[in-house]
């Protein structure tokens, strides 16, 4: 090991390194993307098709039938689960979830979906297919209240989510509760039978009048011009005034016959209510792999500054995910910091001042160049990510722990500070290799497995593997540096504390050790058979204080029924 010897000699050198990578992780800690959860592959996907004037049953027979004949032929589909409703068929697609290439999947299913919809009756549209239910929900939902008039606040809402798509990490917003927008034409029923008009016939006049006619071209010197006719309504007032001939040969101004309004959608579709009072609300959907902290700052700087454009009406928060993830991570990052502040002091408290300071000042260290690596390789910090850093910082210590302790025994006997970093180093690489590569090989199942839980914690097993192999590399060269820098003949003499416990401890396994074996064996049996009385869960039931209430009405209801 004449190379390794090299190094611990280049003190400043391998210092400065391990200093630089540190403080890599550190800045990379405080930039890194920001999200609530690890983002999953895209399992799951919906297909909607629409049959205008079916039934359940014929849209059962006629639609949901041939798409499952179809499906059943994609390899890579798991599952698929129909539902039939009155002019409606929905289809929810789950993929194995042990599929790499799932872009390459859902064609494969889009592929089925346009074979299927060549043996639909006429009328049936191609199946609308949503492979992002995964990804594709709304970060933040705004509701916009303040005005009796749905269209005023449709308008406002029109406004905002033109300007919310000007930021750069908005992928979509979507309209909540959307009124629609509907002319309305009353017939006056004295007028109708004075001029014999029906309501058929001005319909077919008013058609013929709004559709979009070729008008042809006309050559002016070197260029064309489109000619374009003005057979478009584009206003209330337009379509009153529109000239109606009547069977008399009369024609007579449409507002003299009918009364011509706007208003919502009719029957409307959908409402929505926000604190009891007539809403209307924006979606915003976040691209993938965007900082949730800086969207959410983003959106927020951009909704103040429309605010005053869509003035009297009210935007107020609904939901607020970025908020969530910053109160999260913050809530994860103490958590991390007093881990790191517990273990220096267990270790100080256990070993002594000079010893354990060795220690603990590695435990920072290594922590962060993890994160270092974990950043340059496309991490993400969420829950899982720093919860996995959290986990690691008992098993990282471990390395550091054994070789400080080893150069302090040969600094006790009479060893000069290099001499014993040296030898401690050349006693301990290789054993410490196979205490860190049984401890990586425990994680491989867990990151080689395939499964959406898998795909949901993979950065526990990444993050621990990274930050055991960089506390075995800094074991091996910065802590014994630090070691022959700081330690001293004596200076692992232990606290009272923990001299005491110890003479006690060891007292008790020497004089009593067929009693201590039995014991050993009595607990780990004992934990083996209660291990089934255990409840399991993947992650704690949520705690955020809100709740959602589902309230289905019999197939067929009213929409004002449900409101």
């Amino acid at each position: 090991m004449a190379w390794l010897e090299a190094l611990l000699d280049r003190k400043r050198l391998v210092l400065t390194l391990a200093f630089l990578i540190s403080v890599t992780g550190l800045f990379a800690w405080m930039t890194m993307t920001r999200q609530e959860d690890p983002r999953m592959p895209h399992y799951w996907g919906q297909a909607v098709a629409v049959f205008p004037g079916a039934d359940a049953e014929m849209v059962e027979r006629l639609v949901l039938e041939p798409v499952e004949d179809a499906l059943a032929e994609v390899e890579d589909v798991k599952t698929v689960e129909s539902t039939a409703y009155a002019e409606t068929a929905v289809i929810q697609i789950d993929l194995d979830e042990s599929v790499d290439d799932t872009d390459e999947a859902w064609s494969d299913v889009r592929q089925a979906l346009a074979a299927a919809h060549r043996e639909f009756p006429a009328g049936v549209g191609l199946p609308v297919l949503n492979d992002k239910l995964s990804s594709d929900h709304d970060a933040v939902v705004l509701a916009l209240t303040g005005s009796p008039d749905p269209l005023e606040l449709l308008a406002a809402a029109r406004t905002l989510r033109k300007g919310l798509l000007d930021v750069g990490d908005v992928a979509r917003v979507r309209i909540i509760g959307d009124p629609g927008e509907q002319v309305t034409i009353e017939l006056d029923d004295a007028a109708a039978r004075r001029t014999g008009l029906s309501a058929g016939a001005l319909a077919a006049q008013l058609g013929q009048r709004t559709r979009i006619l070729a008008g042809g071209t006309l050559s002016l010197g070197d260029r064309t011009v489109r000619l374009r006719p003005l057979s478009e309504l584009e206003s209330v007032e337009e379509i009153a005034a529109s000239p109606i001939r009547l069977p008399s040969g009369a024609t007579v101004p449409l507002a003299e016959l009918a009364r011509v309004r706007i208003g919502p959608r009719e029957p409307a579709g959908e409402r929505m209510r926000f604190n009891g009072e007539i809403a209307v609300g924006l979606g915003i959907v976040a691209k993938e792999k965007v900082n949730a902290v800086r969207f959410g700052d983003a959106v927020r700087a951009r909704i103040d500054a429309l605010a005053p454009e869509v003035a009297p009406i009210d935007v107020q928060t609904v939901a607020f995910q970025p908020q969530r993830v910053a109160s999260r991570l913050a809530q994860l990052n103490e958590s991390l910091l007093f881990g790191i502040l517990i273990v220096a002091g267990v270790v100080i408290l256990a070993m002594g001042l000079r010893l354990g300071m060795v220690v603990a000042s590695v435990v920072p260290l290594v922590a962060f160049a993890g994160l270092a690596v974990f950043a340059i390789g496309g991490g993400v910090l969420h829950q899982i990510s720093i919860a996995a850093v959290v986990l690691a910082l008992g098993m990282l210590v471990d390395n550091a722990i054994v070789v400080a302790e080893n150069v302090q025994w040969r600094l006790d006997r009479g060893a000069s500070p290099r001499a014993a970093s040296l030898a401690a180093v050349k006693e301990l690489a290789v054993p410490l290799a196979a205490a860190t590569g049984t401890t990586v090989a425990a994680f491989l199942p867990m990151l080689l497995s395939q499964s959406g839980t898998a795909d949901f914690t993979r950065s526990i097993p990444v993050v621990v593997i990274i930050t055991l192999t960089m506390s075995y590399v800094f074991a091996v060269t910065v802590t014994p540096i630090l070691a022959r820098m700081t330690l001293r003949p004596g200076s692992s003499r232990a606290t009272a504390l923990t001299a005491r416990a110890g003479g006690l401890l060891s007292r008790l396994a020497v004089g009593r050790t067929r009693w201590v074996i039995a014991a050993a064996v009595v607990l780990v049996v004992g934990s083996g058979a209660a291990a089934g009385l255990v409840r399991q869960q993947f992650f704690p039931g949520a705690d955020r204080n809100q709740f959602v209430i589902d309230l289905e009405l019999p197939e067929g209801a009213h929409l004002d029924a449900t409101d």
